[in-house]
């Protein structure tokens, strides 16, 4: 490609000794690029057709000259020169404009949302030669994939963008972050310890928020006899990470939520449950947060108040496992079996295969 910009460069130049006429389509081409881009791609942004509206001008002024003049030779071809023949001289120009109008509609259908974006870029580039270009784009699309928990695709194309040339750390951060969803722990651990080698000032929130949260989930884990509670240094390195993530990232809810749940495993209820509630307060979809939240306070007695915060989560979403989990449990400290299998049965309904629902299901037969 870059050949091609080098010989159609050099055939502009060579045009405007010639027939400056339309030498000046090809140099408003090059001036209109160059600002944006140095009429070369810039490897770090592998979507950017943006840049080509303007300069595309360029190509669409002779394309409609060429259109208006074989209309016009059709027209006096046929009709002589009349009136006539002048609305042939649109027709040309009438066709072009009706299929652009068509190819920018699909094209627009790929802007719908990052999967089709991603998607797209990713079946029309060559990704094998391990660039950096090729890298952004594995883990553009493995992103999306990784939002829906979709690790089977997800898994493998952070592989291959992190074996491509210089990975940037949120593709180390992603990689481990999907590695300990899937339960590879160790590798998880290993590629956290490299991402933070290489983000040695601690400027990644993502990248923070995520060990911590990895930390964390190690933590519960583990077995009962390894737990120290407040004084285990795991709950104190993941609480530190957490709110250096905090002073960079404020509202970011999850990371607020993450917080809490370390709060919890340090006894420091009272902190807990305002960093569970300012959570919410920055996103009040956060499942996860009200669901913890309620948790917390049906393990203190609190029960009428988790059930309150529980029960329209669970209505809205009876698959979700962490809500139907805890609702089930805050049911049975209020010795209400049948409430408890209930909610169960619902889920069941919903979605038949259902881990958490189907264990939990097993547990309340017995």
């Amino acid at each position: 490609y870059g050949l091609l910009i080098l010989v159609l460069l050099a055939g502009t130049v060579a045009l405007w000794f010639r027939k400056p006429q339309w030498a000046w389509l090809g140099a408003m081409f090059f001036l209109l690029l160059a600002p944006t881009s140095s009429i070369m791609p810039i490897v770090s942004e592998p979507v950017a057709e943006r840049r080509m509206y303007l300069p595309m001008l360029a190509t669409l002024i002779p394309a409609l000259l060429g259109l208006y003049w074989l209309g016009e030779k059709l027209g006096r071809a046929i009709f002589g020169p009349t009136p006539r023949s002048v609305r042939w001289m649109i027709a040309p120009v009438a066709g072009l404009v009706v299929a652009g109008s068509l190819a920018s509609a699909d094209r627009a259908e790929v802007y719908n949302d990052e999967m089709s974006l991603w998607g797209d870029a990713y079946r029309k580039n060559e990704l094998t030669n391990k660039s950096f270009m090729a890298g952004s784009i594995l883990m553009g699309y493995a992103k999306p994939w990784l939002d829906v928990k979709n690790y089977d695709q997800a898994v493998p194309l952070l592989e291959r963008a992190y074996a491509c040339e210089s990975p940037t750390i949120d593709v180390i951060v992603n990689l481990a972050a999907a590695y300990a969803d899937v339960g590879r722990l160790p590798e998880a651990e290993a590629k956290y310890n490299e991402a933070l080698q290489a983000d040695k000032l601690q400027m990644n929130a993502n990248l923070l928020g995520n060990y911590s949260n990895f930390i964390l989930t190690a933590y519960q884990l583990s077995p009962p006899d390894k737990r120290l509670g407040a004084a285990d240094p795991r709950l104190q390195l993941a609480y530190n990470a957490l709110k250096r993530a905090i002073q960079i990232n404020p509202r970011a809810s999850n990371f607020h939520n993450t917080l809490a749940s370390i709060c919890f495993f340090m006894g420091r209820l009272p902190e807990a449950d305002q960093e569970w509630l300012f959570a919410l307060q920055l996103d009040p979809t956060n499942v996860g947060a009200a669901s913890n939240r309620a948790a917390v306070l049906a393990e203190t007695g609190r029960t009428a108040e988790a059930l309150a915060i529980l029960e329209p989560i669970h209505r809205q979403i009876p698959q979700e496992p962490g809500v139907l989990k805890n609702l089930v449990l805050t049911y049975l400290k209020m010795n209400n079996k049948q409430a408890a299998l209930q909610r169960v049965q619902e889920t069941l309904r919903v979605d038949p295969n259902n881990a958490m629902a189907r264990a939990l299901l097993q547990d309340l037969s017995k």
